[in-house]
């Protein structure tokens, strides 16, 4: 089967014929159908509306590529994302500081090594539930405190 109608978002631009960022990963929002989300190769995390072609808020995070993006499914307009090197970022698209991650760090140790991979709960709204996975095998749930968030939030886009 095909799509019948396809919509294209142009997230980057090209320099002397090439690509200057391709997308690594992508996600739709869970608690707000107009917004799309990328993770791209040179470390930005990228929002798009359905009927813009470019993206209404780009988050540079880092120097390594974004591996993986989740959308929050209880607060509207938060973003999880995942680099290669394990490290785990919170974007709040919500505040008025909405080009710098909200919260970021490596979540692995030592003894589980770098974290390769995480997940939301789609259908749990009461609580932030984080599942991740390690290059030692391991799994962790965590339940993700609302502390950092930032009481004066504006999520009407």
């Amino acid at each position: 089967s095909s799509i019948s109608a396809p919509s294209h978002y142009a997230p980057s631009s090209a320099f002397l014929g090439e690509t200057s960022s391709v997308p690594s990963c992508v996600a739709f929002s869970t608690l707000d159908s107009r917004l799309l989300l990328g993770g791209y190769a040179d470390g930005t995390v990228r929002v798009y509306l359905r009927e813009e072609g470019t993206p209404q808020l780009s988050v540079y995070v880092g120097l390594s590529p974004i591996k993986q993006v989740r959308s929050s499914a209880t607060t509207k307009l938060i973003t999880f994302a995942l680099d290669e090197n394990g490290v785990f970022f919170i974007l709040d698209h919500a505040v008025e500081d909405r080009e710098a991650p909200q919260v970021h760090g490596a979540v692995g140790s030592a003894e589980t090594g770098r974290c390769t991979a995480f997940d939301v709960p789609p259908e749990d709204k009461t609580v932030n539930q984080l599942f991740f996975g390690f290059e030692n095998g391991s799994l962790q749930l965590h339940v993700l405190h609302q502390e950092w968030m930032s009481a004066s939030r504006n999520d009407r886009w």
